[in-house]
């Protein structure tokens, strides 16, 4: 469950140890349809949550490794076949597209809104930008937008925060992922990935 995942990263920023969490963005070009798509890994190799089969995680688990080491976001396709990741170059087969990124010390605020909002049967759109641009540095990527309006994070672009804002009311109503593309103020375009942050089952 996502749950234990965003539990397990509050207690990793409350100790000040370091952490990667990878998300799956998209398999064969298509969007996730369930939050249970995340997986978190430690400084000691520890791996919470699943993005996949054995063998993808393998790969995931390497290029998290290295996302501590750097301290870097790593967007990356990853073949089910072959087992490895590819930087660039256009997807074929079996293609998932997985985002890993370090821990933010920021990402605590956030964490823990996303786990109230499931807690209390409300639900949120989590906006999180995939393009590494300076007008939008490390660790300053993440937007979560609330059913009632409320935001939390900045993205310092007051433009696309407005936006994301109403976008995300949007997809709140059908409950959906979207993938969306933004015009910076310097003619670059960066991708954004929307997921939906949706109550605890009953039970």
């Amino acid at each position: 469950m996502t749950e234990h995942v965003f539990h397990v990263a509050i207690e990793i920023l409350q100790d000040g140890a370091k952490a990667a969490m990878s998300t799956l963005i998209s398999s064969k070009g298509v969007l996730p349809t369930s939050e249970q798509s995340k997986m978190l890994v430690t400084s000691e190799g520890t791996i919470i949550g699943t993005v996949g089969d054995g063998r993808l995680e393998v790969s995931v688990w390497i290029e998290a490794r290295q996302v501590i080491a750097t301290g870097k976001s790593s967007l990356k396709q990853f073949s089910l076949f072959e087992g490895r990741a590819r930087a660039h170059g256009p997807p074929c087969g079996d293609i998932v597209e997985i985002l890993t990124e370090p821990l933010p010390v920021q990402g605590e605020a956030i964490f823990r809104a996303i786990l109230g909002l499931k807690d209390t049967g409300h639900r949120g759109i989590l906006a999180t930008i995939l393009t590494d641009h300076p007008l939008y540095p490390e660790g300053q990527r993440k937007f979560l937008v609330c059913d009632d309006g409320s935001t939390l994070g900045s993205l310092g672009d007051v433009t696309l925060e407005a936006w994301l804002a109403v976008l995300s009311q949007v997809l709140l109503e059908r409950e959906q992922y979207a993938l969306e593309t933004y015009e910076t103020m310097d003619g670059r375009h960066v991708r954004i990935f929307l997921e939906p942050v949706l109550p605890m089952p009953a039970g």
